[in-house]
């Protein structure tokens, strides 16, 4: 590393070369093994890279079989379907299949206290099972207020985007320990 660093400060005008002088030849060959070790590493760069990409594509593909039977189960509630707070807990078990002997909870990861702001914001119904999350049933309702303190404190200046809006409530389920379905 140290010649590599000889050779740049030879090969660049103006910059002083730690360790001496170099002789022409040395650095001429030396800077062209710099070059091919540059162009290498470059190359293996590319390759991990790539190769994180093609792992993504692969857990991508890994969880296609659940996004798929997702969209069946939602296209399944068709517009006949009236998501309300009353069928919540019904549509959530439709959507997602599962059923639990009551150490489960139908949360809305969008809070119905704040039902007005999303619907301000451009969410048509935040009863739908699309915003819907499985939740310890004893955790619930220890964390309900601080989690709805913190939707607060997020339309504490008015509307926000759904975009904004579906991120905040992916964030909020990493935090809370739960698994958001948009």
């Amino acid at each position: 590393m140290f010649h590599l660093f000889d050779v740049g400060c030879a090969l660049v005008p103006g910059l002083p070369a730690i360790g001496g002088m170099v002789r022409a030849g040395k650095m001429l060959g030396e800077g062209a093994d710099a070059a091919r070790l540059l162009h290498r590493a470059e190359d293996v760069g590319i390759a991990v890279a790539k190769a994180d990409e093609l792992a993504d594509a692969a857990r991508f593909f890994d969880r296609m079989d659940d996004v798929s039977e997702f969209a069946r189960r939602f296209s399944s509630l068709d517009d006949t379907t009236r998501f309300s707070r009353g069928n919540f807990r019904k549509t959530l078990l439709r959507l997602t299949g599962k059923s639990y002997d009551g150490t489960m909870e139908a949360h809305h990861v969008l809070p119905v206290e704040l039902e007005e702001s999303f619907t301000a914001s451009g969410i048509k119904n935040i009863h739908s099972p699309k915003y819907g999350a499985w939740v310890d049933a004893g955790p619930h309702r220890g964390w309900s207020n601080a989690y709805n303190n913190e939707w607060y404190d997020f339309f504490r200046y008015g509307s926000r985007e759904i975009s904004d809006i579906e991120e905040f409530g992916r964030t909020l389920g990493y935090k809370y320990g739960f698994t958001v379905l948009f």
